[in-house]
């Protein structure tokens, strides 16, 4: 559907648009923000609600602003706004989420940073052609269609300027579209940058990797076309160095292209001084540990500690940043967290940041029936976090909860709960 209305936009949305009403149904506006009067595009009907885009600002809120960039509705909605605002509104967001799962008491506050614009280290980007040449590319929020863009401002400076410079080469040696699938790259804060392109055929030319400031590793990937994800079948060439190293806490620590690695790591760095306090001394099991950029940056406070990962390279990355710390105390094991869970005791300290969908309901068993002594919660998901956390407060009791913008411009944010034994 196609229709164009007025309406009157109340609050935003956690998935980031506007709320208004259309036919007695929830109507989700994107490109608006509480108090406005806009003409709206009404477009497509989920199962629960409408949703759509502001065409028109009738009457526009004081704190709006010029967006950045041209394309901002694919990757950061809410440049339409100030920082402050932005920051007031993800409080009010967590608050509003906390009290409908019967969690208001938390009552956290929210750690925003200094810096909105420039601060992750990883992207990926598309591609599309446009004026007989490739571009880098977004998709259109809610579409299938492709938007030609020229960088993003949300990606560390060297990041975009490596992007760029990868596209230039393409153009330079005639890489049709139709094999292209997609560009992933990743930047520490010296500058240095990983990149892997995603390429539809299994052959690609044999070409001399491009010469770029601040690349250095490149790796093509033949990645299956019929799954839209970038994930890499099978290496068809390497460039360079695989890894790339970065600071957190005085402790360097080393990873790769796809490794998980938080991408705003001035506020993962606020996060690590509030978890550091419950690890003081303790035996810790960090479940979906990744490289360990949670506990091996806090090592100092940590009596012992094992780390646990599905991903066999996080694992051996974690292996090899322990070795090079020379923590003889901490140990790596690659595995499900749920089929790892023999580890899990009940004095110890248990660290879980999870993908979004939360812990698996046997970790949560597990948890239940160990009662280790304390449970650091760090989710990118407040959503299921909270639904986790209803099935552990028989046991437990919540004594830290604080919200940080990981996430600039967008309506994303992550969360961190501490839960001790009673």
């Amino acid at each position: 559907m196609n229709k164009t209305i007025e309406c009157h936009i109340e609050k935003l949305l956690p998935e980031g648009g506007g709320l208004s009403q259309y036919k007695e149904k929830t109507l989700e506006v994107f490109n608006a923000l509480p108090g406005e009067h806009v003409e709206a595009l009404v477009f497509r009907k989920k199962t629960d609600r409408y949703r759509g885009t502001a065409t028109k600002i009738l009457q526009a809120a004081p704190y709006r602003q010029e967006p950045k960039e041209d394309h901002y509705l694919s990757c950061s909605p809410w440049q339409i706004m100030d920082f402050a605002s932005e920051n007031r509104f993800k409080l009010q967001i967590v608050q509003e989420i906390l009290e409908k799962h019967g969690q208001k008491d938390m009552n956290p506050t929210l750690e925003a940073g200094s810096q909105r614009f420039q601060y992750r280290n990883k992207m990926e980007f598309g591609f599309t052609t446009a004026e007989g040449k490739i571009f880098l590319s977004f998709f259109e929020r809610d579409k299938q269609s492709k938007i030609p863009i020229s960088g993003c401002i949300l990606a560390q400076k060297e990041l975009q300027e490596t992007a760029l410079g990868i596209v230039d080469w393409i153009n330079q040696n005639q890489i049709k579209e139709e094999i292209l699938k997609s560009v992933m790259l990743r930047c520490n804060r010296k500058g240095e940058v990983l990149a892997g392109i995603f390429v539809n055929e299994e052959v690609f030319p044999p070409l001399d990797c491009p010469s770029l400031q601040h690349l250095k590793g490149l790796s093509i990937y033949f990645s299956n076309p019929q799954c839209p994800a970038s994930v890499a079948t099978k290496e068809l060439y390497h460039y360079g160095e695989r890894y790339i190293t970065e600071i957190l806490h005085g402790k360097k620590l080393q990873y790769g292209l796809m490794s998980f690695f938080q991408v705003n790591l001035d506020l993962f760095s606020m996060a690590l001084d509030d978890i550091k306090p419950f690890l003081q001394g303790e035996e810790v099991l960090d479940c979906y540990s990744g490289v360990g950029s949670i506990s091996l940056s806090v090592s100092e406070s940590i009596k012992s500690c094992l780390l646990l990962d599905i991903c066999e390279d996080s694992i051996l990355l974690a292996r090899e940043n322990i070795r090079t710390l020379e923590l003889d105390r901490f140990h790596a094991i690659r595995g499900e967290t749920e089929n790892l869970l023999e580890y899990m005791k009940p004095h110890k300290v248990v660290i879980v940041d999870p993908p979004r969908t939360g812990l698996h309901k046997k970790v949560i068993a597990k948890i239940l029936k160990e009662k280790p002594k304390r449970l650091v919660y760090l989710s990118c998901n407040i959503t299921t976090c909270l639904e986790n956390i209803s099935h552990l407060q028989p046991i437990y009791e919540v004594v830290f909860s604080k919200a940080y913008n990981f996430f600039p411009a967008t309506s994303h944010l992550e969360f961190l709960v501490v839960l001790e034994r009673q």
